[in-house]
């Protein structure tokens, strides 16, 4: 049993079989499990969450978007602490650039989700069209920083616990901190990200990358972008990578340090397939000269490496309530084979 440290949600019910601390215990690695897309669209809906969003009447009257898409709904203000958001859009959608970086675009809908207006927002959207110009909607602006926490409770019971309470938490360290580096972030519960075995889980935007065992002062550190020694172990990836190019990216965070989250990473071509890749990255913004690869040296400013990735197997997936022993999911794991 791996000797990890136990976030501070989590420890107090190691001793029970909830998932998240079964994970813990177990060692499960949370690097290459953020889910993979290039447009995350998020739902504002403040009634009852099922623990299929899908089954929700309003979002699953709406057209089917392709893949890459990945719908969530979200709350920001439902009463879980101090700080809760007022007046949050209908619909934000959030696109993935080359840079790897989201986009986001707030909307308003007349007639709210349950009117036409959402049903030609996303119809556009599915057509590759801009959402705004559809009838009934508009777009309001750019959407601001967002930090979204699963509390989906209802798909699974330590988000539920675990990741309330840590919503709550960071709801108040935006209140108290209105003018320091939580000033202008927008602090939202979501719907079910995946990997709820992770719990608390979150999601960071405009740089799209999920988290796993999050706490308070985690999350102090991922907005401020201070250096945290324990963020590496909490990241789950980049959502505009798949995850053999998560774990590559991941296993540079871990060469290059801290000042890996001030770079811009970009890929400049993926090699191989779902079982084992290369992968080829490039960064800017590098003013202390550091190099893993080729064409970085001494007062450069930019960065290149190659990063040759495989999966090594598979590992059971905890369920709330029951034993390891008793999984009926797996999910892969992966080696990082070398970095030049």
């Amino acid at each position: 049993m791996a000797d990890t440290h136990l976030p501070p949600l989590v420890a107090e019910v190691v001793d029970d079989l909830r998932c998240a601390p079964q994970a813990v215990e177990l060692g499960l690695d949370p690097r290459g499990t953020a889910t993979h897309c290039h447009t995350l669209v998020l739902i504002e809906y403040a009634g009852l969450w099922p623990a299929k969003i899908e089954e929700i009447d309003v979002i699953a009257a709406l057209p089917t978007l392709g893949p890459g898409h990945r719908i969530l709904t979200t709350r920001s203000d439902d009463g879980a602490g101090a700080g809760a958001g007022a007046g949050a859009p209908a619909l934000s959608i959030w696109r993935a650039g080359d840079d790897l970086r989201f986009t986001g675009i707030d909307y308003h809908l007349d007639g709210g989700v349950d009117g036409p207006a959402a049903h030609g927002a996303m119809a556009a959207l599915a057509d590759g069209a801009e959402p705004g110009e559809a009838d009934g909607v508009t777009a309001i602006g750019a959407a601001p920083p967002e930090v979204l926490i699963c509390g989906h409770g209802r798909r699974d019971t330590c988000c539920g616990s675990f990741g309330i309470r840590l919503l709550a938490q960071a709801r108040d360290r935006a209140a108290s901190d209105p003018t320091g580096s939580w000033a202008g972030v927008r602090v939202r519960r979501c719907s079910h990200t995946g990997g709820h075995r992770f719990a608390p889980t979150g999601i960071t935007l405009p740089d799209g990358r999920m988290w796993a065992f999050l706490d308070a002062d985690l999350l102090d550190a991922v907005v401020a972008e201070h250096p945290e020694p324990r963020l590496p172990d909490s990241n789950r990836g980049l959502m505009a990578l798949d995850p053999l190019a998560q774990v590559a990216e991941a296993a540079l965070w871990d060469r290059v340090g801290p000042a890996w989250r001030s770079f811009r990473p970009t890929i400049e071509r993926i090699e191989g397939g779902d079982a084992a890749a290369t992968v080829h990255v490039r960064w800017d913004g590098d003013p202390n000269g550091f190099g893993v690869g080729a064409g970085a040296g001494a007062g450069s400013v930019a960065g290149r490496a190659t990063v040759e990735v495989r999966r090594s197997g598979s590992v059971p997936t905890p369920a709330c309530g029951a034993p390891i022993a008793e999984a009926r999911k797996s999910s892969p794991t992966y080696e990082v084979v070398s970095i030049t």
